[in-house]
């Protein structure tokens, strides 16, 4: 693969291989490049692409239309935590009005689990090509975690529990980010939830 200067210091390379075999790379800050193999030069298609944030997924749907799923900026924000942008044809790109994901999930048995992040989202698709599944990593603080022992009380690290303000998605966001206790940053696990349509 040949990057040429214009891709300096881009990262998080998100691949997507058209049927004729051209390869289309989306990278962190809306660099869009293609090349007709994956190991050949490839060019600069636009600097928009995607939408505000890092982590892109870029795939096409059955009319060949350009879609971007991608952990959201702001990062602490739980009803958007996953974005998801749009194009007809590569160039011009449109922010989705409804986010594709956000960080309070239902799990079963529990009900609502507010997770502190939602990072590198990607979708599974079925035989069809239909997106059916959405994987993403996601972190939550260990006092905040509705499996796990709780903590013995007087330990410096409880902040009320399962339930608690201390345990809201931007409560854990921050305390994970800034990586507030030891350890808290630890707590990352691989979430794979069904699409719903």
């Amino acid at each position: 693969m040949m990057l040429n200067a214009t891709f300096s210091g881009a990262n998080n390379p998100a691949p997507w291989v058209m049927p004729n075999g051209t390869i289309f790379l989306l990278l962190d800050g809306g660099l869009l490049a293609r090349a007709s193999a994956w190991n050949a030069t490839y060019e600069l298609v636009t600097t928009g692409a995607c939408g505000p944030g890092e982590d892109p997924f870029l795939y096409t749907d059955r009319r060949g239309h350009f879609h971007c799923v991608y952990h959201s900026d702001p990062y602490g924000t739980p009803e958007v935590a996953i974005g998801h942008a749009f194009s007809e044809d590569g160039y011009t790109w449109h922010v989705g009005a409804e986010a594709a994901g956000g960080s309070i999930i239902d799990v079963q048995g529990i009900g609502k689990v507010p997770f502190g992040k939602r990072e590198r989202p990607h979708l599974y698709f079925d035989g069809d090509g239909n997106p059916t599944m959405i994987i993403s990593g996601v972190a939550i603080t260990p006092d905040c975690d509705p499996l796990s022992p709780k903590p013995e009380v007087g330990d410096a690290t409880v902040t009320g529990g399962f339930g608690s303000p201390n345990c809201s998605a931007d409560a854990q966001h921050y305390r994970i980010r800034y990586n507030y206790s030891p350890g808290w940053q630890d707590r990352s696990f691989t979430l794979v939830q069904p699409i719903q349509t």
